[in-house]
């Protein structure tokens, strides 16, 4: 019953977020501002999971209720905040949620969590330093830098550290190389994740975990 009450309070949270991320393109702020808002009370979400939830299948079951309710969306404007119609980024974010708590949160929570982690303030820090440092929608460097310097102070959540660092250089090569304006036109909400997940799994198990 408690962890059921925990999860209503973390979906009314993250549909506020979604609802003052739309507030914030109507004021007239950049849409890879604004979304980048959606990005971080997402990560907020996602980061007290495992301090919430005993077992996998809450955190599971909030993903894949996002991962529909954006499904069922992505045509419309009604997030325009941080989504596009026709747009399937956000829809690749929920998804990669669901199948990084889906293949590891059994072994770690932490290691489940950590890919959502990574997109949510990695690629959110770099998108907000891409626009002070180049005021538009660019795979910059120095976005990549801070990607990878938020990335590896979360990675600090996974034990043994390296596991989560390599992760943390896994997430920033492929947010820095794929998506739409990247060299490989891969949506990097989905491939990022993913790629790092696929790195720190099995080094995880290397490592004795």
């Amino acid at each position: 019953m408690r962890e059921a009450l925990f999860a209503l309070v973390l979906t009314a949270g993250l549909l506020a977020v979604f609802i003052v991320s739309n507030e914030v393109h109507r004021r007239n702020y950049p849409f890879y501002v604004s979304r980048k808002v959606a990005h971080f009370g997402a990560g907020v979400v996602i980061g007290v999971m495992p301090l919430l939830f005993t077992t996998w299948t809450w955190p599971a079951t909030l993903s894949l209720g996002f991962l529909l309710l954006l499904a069922a969306t992505h045509r419309t404007e009604l997030w325009h905040g941080f989504a596009r119609p026709g747009r399937l980024a956000e829809v690749a974010f929920a998804l990669s949620v669901l199948v990084s708590i889906g293949a590891a949160w059994r072994v770690n929570p932490w290691l489940g969590v950590m890919p959502g982690l990574f997109m949510a303030f990695g690629d959110g820090v770099s998108g907000i330093v891409r626009f002070f440092v180049y005021h538009r929608e660019v795979k910059g460097w120095w976005g990549s830098l801070a990607c990878l310097g938020a990335c590896a102070l979360l990675a600090l959540l996974v034990q043994p550290y390296w596991v989560g660092l390599a992760g943390a250089v896994a997430f920033t090569l492929a947010e820095k190389l794929c998506g739409d304006v990247g060299r490989i036109k891969i949506d990097d909400n989905l491939a990022a994740p993913l790629f790092s997940l696929a790195v720190m799994l099995p080094l995880y198990f290397l490592a004795g975990g």
